[in-house]
């Protein structure tokens, strides 16, 4: 395996019935690659994605984790390493504190709990300010909601990060806060879908699909 490669698409291809959404698809994700999948509606990104995090199986092809064919029996072990955000979020809770230490009620992440410190600390690299934490969800605006969440994908603290869509509720002064920490200046592993030029120009390896 060669050093810091994580993830490896092998001529990866998908059909829905008799309809080819992609095909012979290859890449890697290397260590703190920011890379970001494009193409208009219906080329398959959110497919492609779902592959990679091992919920959807490929018609074709394989898949690595550090050089590893991940199968039905060794996807956990993509999984243990991976967070995943999508671009719609809707969970039982009432307030933002709840909302941040969700994730941390399950199994695989209790000893992920984060200290008050870290939790706000993530906020101020998310441009949010100390007092949301105590604030009610729908007390705070949708773009806060969404800069919340990314603040949760880093506190999570896996291996690789995936994002669906990451600043489609953002205005521009908070594309600018996400992108200068998660593209610039935080040393991450993220493949993320977007649809956004101001995301998908910051982000320096593309993967394209038509």
């Amino acid at each position: 395996m060669t050093e810091g490669i994580f993830l490896t698409a092998e001529n990866l291809s998908l059909k829905f019935g008799e309809e080819q959404v992609f095909s012979e698809v290859s890449f890697s994700v290397n260590q703190f690659d920011k890379i970001v999948i494009v193409g208009p509606s219906g080329s398959g990104k959110t497919s492609l994605l779902n592959i990679l995090m091992g919920f959807v199986l490929p018609e074709k092809g394989k898949l690595f984790w550090k050089g590893e064919l991940l199968t039905a029996s060794t996807i956990y072990n993509l999984r243990k390493h991976i967070a995943w955000l999508p671009q719609e979020i809707s969970l039982s809770v009432e307030t933002v504190k709840d909302f941040v230490l969700f994730p941390f009620q399950f199994k695989q992440n209790k000893h992920l709990l984060p200290t008050s410190t870290s939790i706000l600390d993530r906020f101020e690299i998310m441009g949010l300010e100390e007092s949301i934490f105590q604030k009610k969800l729908n007390e705070i605006s949708g773009c806060k909601k969404q800069r919340v969440a990314l603040a949760i994908s880093l506190l999570i603290n896996k291996s690789m990060i995936f994002l669906d869509e990451p600043t489609s509720t953002l205005d521009s002064e908070s594309k600018l806060y996400v992108s200068k920490a998660m593209l610039d200046e935080l040393q991450l592993t993220l493949v993320t879908i977007s649809h956004d030029e101001f995301w998908i120009n910051r982000c320096p390896k593309k993967i394209i699909l038509s």
